[in-house]
């Protein structure tokens, strides 16, 4: 089967399979390269997401002076008549009349801290919220994806989960990577989430007033228990990515090199069969006119050693050589008995 096929249809053959092989070994590499990329984000975001939760829950939550979010609300609101300014050192800067300070819990700062990254989604390109099967405002009710997310980080007690959703191979626009972070409940949850003899009773009444009969879903949680998860939407920037590469960036530089020496080692490879396969035709021509009585044949290799020749297709044409001088020897030689 292979002998009805050149040597350089071959090898021309291989090389394309070969090619499309390392094609796909590429792209799947990128896609797992790239898969880690959107990974790594999504963690940094939903790490970040919890530093600010944190660090509002050390200080028993945000309070802003005279306004806040009609669509978010508050939690509690104090008013003061007469409100001191006080520098660092304790000295009196100034007076303010008839102040209003309104607080945002943890959960509350960190959904409108969502609808921020949502607001600035086109230039982040990433967005989150934060979501639970035990929602008490419609922001934390889960999406599909989440549902089963929450349900499999239970199921197999993981702390995160990740993958990449796409509607079509080749419609880019519907890519995304999801990825969903666990929310336990800390000890300093609980006189918001607790059990009733672990609820203070001024953020319980105020949790009540503000959500409703829902309020109770967020309630009887043990220290340890998954509240929520943090979801992270990333959306993925294939046209600057690919813009990046091309880029005459320093960090660029080692693939352009990788790409670069695949190219020459495949065009030095290619030039080099084809003059072993042009060398090969035309022994092989000469080998037929030999053959055939046509001794007058110039196999370019006249007056060389063959013991100082180290090239092994020189080498066959020298040996070649011989046997059509021999062969001319004896073809003379058989014609002049004849005579």
């Amino acid at each position: 089967m292979t002998n009805k096929f050149s040597i350089l249809t071959k090898y021309i053959a291989f090389w394309i399979i070969l090619g499309l092989g390392l094609i796909g070994c590429t792209i799947v590499t990128i896609y797992q390269l790239y898969t880690w990329f959107l990974y790594e984000k999504a963690k940094t975001v939903a790490e970040q997401v919890i530093m600010f939760r944190q660090w509002t829950a050390s200080y028993g939550g945000i309070w802003t002076k005279d306004k806040y979010d009609n669509h978010f609300g508050y939690l509690l609101k104090a008013s003061n008549e007469k409100t001191s300014l006080l520098s660092t050192n304790e000295n009196l800067i100034g007076e303010e009349v008839n102040t209003i300070f309104y607080l945002h819990n943890p959960a509350l700062a960190t959904r409108e801290l969502s609808s921020l990254s949502e607001k600035k989604a086109k230039e982040f390109r990433w967005i989150f919220k934060v979501v639970s099967d035990r929602p008490i405002s419609p922001q934390g009710i889960p999406d599909q994806f989440e549902r089963e997310a929450i349900k499999t980080l239970r199921k197999e007690k993981k702390e995160e989960l990740g993958k990449f959703i796409k509607d079509g191979f080749f419609n880019f626009s519907s890519y995304k990577y999801r990825y969903v972070k666990v929310i336990r409940v800390k000890k300093g949850c609980l006189k918001c989430h607790g059990t009733p003899e672990e609820l203070d009773p001024r953020f319980k009444q105020a949790i009540l007033d503000k959500y409703g009969p829902t309020a109770k879903r967020g309630m009887n949680y043990k220290e340890g228990d998954i509240r929520g998860v943090i979801s992270v939407t990333i959306f993925p920037n294939f046209k600057g990515t690919f813009a990046h590469f091309l880029r005459p960036a320093p960090e660029n530089f080692f693939l352009l090199t990788i790409f670069l020496t695949v190219i020459f080692m495949t065009f030095g490879s290619f030039v080099a069969v084809y003059w072993m396969i042009t060398r090969i035709k035309q022994l092989r021509d000469a080998a037929r006119n030999i053959s055939i009585g046509k001794l007058e044949v110039d196999l370019g290799v006249k007056g060389l050693d063959e013991n100082k020749v180290k090239d092994e297709l020189t080498q066959v044409a020298i040996a070649l050589e011989k046997l059509r001088i021999s062969t001319k020897i004896l073809s003379e030689r058989f014609k002049n008995r004849k005579k």
